[in-house]
């Protein structure tokens, strides 16, 4: 038996101990801040990508514009933008500004809306003051 099998053969604990070590790192990793601008900088390349001309989004690439997931994307954006606001670039704006821009004009918004989609819309523009992201691109 080699030595590092017997010190694990008799000292189980210290698998746990190298194992948490392991664990650190992986952690640590992920409050990189040159990882999370790359992370950021992808996702938001690919919500670019995502997003139809109308300013909406689908469920899925290709897919039919979508009211609830729309609705979604403004609200985690503006929680995104309330947590920290240097995290919504230029870029971001534009995506924000876009698909404000087709939620504002959605015909689906009126009184023939269920309530529960009404409320989701204004609970995803309470994030965003008249401040906080320009109207216009």
């Amino acid at each position: 038996m080699r030595t590092n099998e017997l010190l694990l053969t008799e000292m189980p604990w210290l698998k746990n101990i190298l194992n948490e070590e392991d664990k650190i790192k992986q952690l640590a990793s992920l409050f990189n801040t040159k990882n999370i601008e790359r992370d950021l900088q992808q996702l938001e390349e690919k919500l670019q990508k995502l997003q139809k001309n109308d300013g909406s989004f689908a469920w899925f690439d290709g897919g039919n514009s979508n009211l609830y997931i729309s609705t979604r994307v403004l609200e985690v954006f503006g929680k995104i933008h309330h947590l920290d606001s240097t995290l919504i670039s230029k870029d971001t704006q534009k995506i924000i500004v876009k698909l404000k821009s087709y939620l504002s004009q959605d015909k689906r918004f009126d009184l023939s809306t269920s309530y529960s989609q009404r409320i989701d819309y204004a609970y995803a523009l309470q994030y965003w003051q008249e401040d906080d992201v320009p109207n216009k691109t």
